[in-house]
């Protein structure tokens, strides 16, 4: 698996807007290539405005795979 392809979506609130991915320092997707078996941590941020308390992640792969979907409210 080569986790450089990987992507995440966000989206927040009860019409589902979509958040914009944060890149900072420390929130860098991997470019490493996991072997079988194993895994690795990723660090990642989505805006999620003050009030909101609702937020859908989604994250694949890459292209080709199905979409792995965490819904859910956050304090």
């Amino acid at each position: 698996m080569n986790l450089g392809e990987m992507t995440i979506g966000c989206v927040y609130g009860e019409s589902g807007c979509e958040g914009e991915q944060i890149f900072d320092e420390g929130l860098d997707l991997p470019t490493t290539h996991p072997r079988p078996g194993r895994s690795a941590g990723v660090a990642a941020g989505c805006e999620l405005p003050e009030g909101e308390t609702y937020a859908q992640i989604e994250v694949a792969p890459d292209f080709e795979s199905d979409t792995a979907v965490f819904a859910g409210h956050v304090e």
